[in-house]
Order: structure tokens, then sequence, then C-alpha cells
């Protein structure tokens, strides 16, 4: 299956029991979608994070939010007659919400300074993805990330 570090493997066990972020953890933030977009480069239709609602710097994780709207042209053609949220975009909205985390974590700060700018970044590997159940047209998703470790040129 997947070679996994014991830290990794450590991770993955707890979350299938709680989730990463829980309420009450972590700083609450009320970050909207154009706090996001000064963080973050991407935009509708390929922006999949509204909000930021939780930080914990120390424990390098994030909460955020995304609704997903009926209108979106996705649940067309994702299935006729039984629209349901591809999971591929479930993992971009992921890594976007990871994304806005490594812009706070790089400031060691909660807050969004005047000057930040999105970086240049790309995913190179998608080390595990786990589904629970699905996502339908109006549901709102509550997003978590947490970076395990970084280099300054690769976060996992």
């Amino acid at each position: 299956m997947f070679d996994f570090d014991d830290e990794t493997q450590k991770l993955l066990r707890q979350l299938r029991k709680k989730p990463l972020l829980p309420d009450g953890e972590g700083t609450p933030v009320t970050y909207g979608t154009a706090d996001v977009e000064r963080l973050i480069p991407h935009r509708n239709p390929m922006r999949f994070v509204d909000g930021i609602s939780a930080i914990d710097l120390e424990g390098r994780r994030i909460s955020a939010t995304r609704r997903l709207e009926p209108q979106d042209p996705v649940f067309t053609g994702h299935f006729p007659g039984q629209p349901v949220y591809p999971g591929v975009l479930q993992v971009e909205s992921m890594g976007q919400a990871a994304l806005c985390l490594t812009s706070f974590l790089t400031r060691k700060s909660i807050e969004i300074a005047s000057d930040i700018e999105p970086p240049a970044v790309r995913a190179l590997k998608i080390i595990f993805a786990q589904y629970f159940e699905p996502l339908f047209p109006g549901d709102a998703l509550t997003l978590q990330a947490s970076i395990l470790e970084e280099d300054g040129m690769i976060a996992v």
C-alpha cells in the first residue's frame, strides 16, 4: 500500500477518530474571501476556500470553510440527476487551505499583513486522501490542514 513514516501513520490514525483542529482549539479568526485571496493566488472559479475560522501556529494547523453552491456548474455534469462534488476538488480545497496556513507560518503571525503577496507554488504529490461521505450541493465544508514538515522548498 503506502510507506508512511511513523509520524504520518500516527496522524492518519488520529484523523480517523477526531478532527485535525477540533472546535475550541487554535485561535478563532474571521477571514473572508477577500482575505483568502490575499493569501493564495487562486481566483474564481478555481478558488475553493471561502474563509478561515481558526489558526494554530504552534500546532501548525488551520481550519477553513467552503460552501458548495448549488448552482456550481460542476454539479451539472458530476453526475446528472445525482450531483456529487468531485473528490479531486475536495483535495484541491484542502491544498488551498494548507497554502493559507503556509502564509501564516512563514510570517509567524495570524495577521494578514498589508504587503502580503500570494506565493507561486504547485502541488507535487498527494500522499493520502480518504472520503468518508459524498458531498452535495448546498453542503458547508470545514477544511482542515496541517504542515508536518517543511524545508523552505517542499512541505508535507
